[in-house]
């Protein structure tokens, strides 16, 4: 996939510039779908006898989804275009640190959830994204997303 061409500084969000030929595969992402398979196991924990049906498959749905996600990742390849803003391997492994942050400290079943649905919802974003505005905001919703979950905390 090749982003189109915008102006990072439009975006609002100061970022590296690509250079040519640059590139953000599957295999930069390792950290990231490592992590999401390791929350999709997690997850695994939370199965408790005293939970309804709705919870169990709200856990279900989202061990898919986190699934699906890591192994959509692992087919990455995203062309960045010289001269243009690029996100960086660390940016998202910042994101997911700051996402780990805020699901270790949630209480509740649905606020944690909740943390990893933001999670989905950026890589979602991140695998169909044609600009790298729309990658940018993804990223602040992310935070935002994160920022209203560890309030509820």
């Amino acid at each position: 996939m090749t982003l189109a061409q915008q102006n990072a500084a439009a975006a609002g969000q100061p970022l590296c510039t690509a250079g040519f030929g640059e590139v953000l595969t599957g295999a930069d992402l390792r950290v990231a779908i490592d992590w999401l398979n390791a929350q999709a196991g997690a997850l695994n924990q939370a199965k408790k006898p005293s939970l309804g049906v709705d919870d169990l498959l709200a856990i279900a749905q989202q061990q898919a989804d986190l699934r699906a996600k890591a192994t959509g990742l692992i087919a990455l390849n995203i062309q960045w275009l010289a001269g243009q803003a690029k996100v960086e391997v660390e940016h998202i492994n910042d994101a997911l640190a700051y996402a780990q942050g805020v699901i270790d400290k949630v209480k509740t079943l649905k606020q944690h959830l909740d943390a990893i649905a933001a999670v989905v919802n950026f890589f979602g974003s991140l695998l169909t994204a044609k600009k790298i505005g729309e990658v940018i905001a993804a990223g602040k919703k992310l935070k935002g997303d994160l920022d209203g979950a560890s309030e509820r905390a």
